[in-house]
C-alpha cells in the first residue's frame, strides 16, 4: 500500500510539474512577444533620429536659414529620449523576468525529473513486491499442501492403516 501511495505521489507531482512547464513555457511566449515590440518602437525611433539627423544642428540650421530660434526639434529628440528611456526601461524588466522565469522552467524540470525518477523506482519496489509476495503465497499453499498430507497421514492407525484411527467401528461395540 505503502508503494502504491509514493507512486501515486510521484505520479500527481509529475503532472503537476508538466501544467506548470507548460504555464511558464507560455509566460516566456508571452514576454518574448511583449520584447519584441518594445524592440520595434526602439528601431523606429533610432531611423527617425538618424533621418532627422542632430537636432542641435538642426536648429542652428534653420536659425540661420530662418532666423528664428525654435526649439521642436530639441523638444522632439528629448521626447524621443524620454520614450527610448522608458523602452530600455521595459525591456530591462522584460529580460529580468524572463530570466526568473527561466529559473522557475529549471527547477519545474528538476522537479518533474525527481518525480519520474521516484514513479520508476516506486514501479521497480512494487514490482518487486509483487513477485516476494507471489513467492510467499506459493511456498504458504506448498506448506499447506505438505501439513495437509502430514496430517492426513498422522490420522491413520499405526498397525492397521486405517484411517478412523484411534476410533475404529468393529473395535467399538
Amino acid at each position: 500500500a505503502g508503494l502504491r501511495a509514493a507512486l501515486a505521489t510521484a505520479t500527481a507531482e509529475a503532472e503537476q510539474a508538466a501544467v506548470a512547464l507548460a504555464a511558464n513555457q507560455a509566460a516566456l511566449d508571452d514576454l518574448q512577444a511583449s520584447r519584441t515590440a518594445p524592440a520595434a518602437v526602439r528601431a523606429e525611433l533610432a531611423l527617425a533620429r538618424y533621418i532627422g539627423g542632430d537636432p542641435e544642428t538642426a536648429t542652428f540650421t534653420d536659425f540661420v536659414r530662418n532666423g528664428e530660434l525654435g526649439v521642436d526639434a530639441l523638444r522632439r529628440d528629448r521626447l524621443f529620449a524620454t520614450v527610448e528611456d522608458q523602452v530600455l526601461a521595459r525591456l530591462r524588466t522584460i529580460d529580468t523576468e524572463a530570466e526568473r522565469l527561466r529559473s522557475v522552467r529549471t527547477e519545474l524540470q528538476t522537479t518533474r525529473s525527481r518525480a519520474l525518477a521516484s514513479i520508476e523506482t516506486a514501479g521497480t519496489g512494487l514490482t518487486t513486491a509483487e513477485a516476494r509476495r507471489n513467492e510467499t503465497a506459493a511456498a504458504l499453499a506448498a506448506a499447506e499442501a505438505e501439513l495437509k498430507g502430514l496430517l492426513a497421514r498422522s490420522a491413520r492407525a499405526p498397525l492397521r492403516g486405517t484411517t478412523d484411527f484411534p476410533r475404529s467401528e468393529e473395535h467399538t461395540s
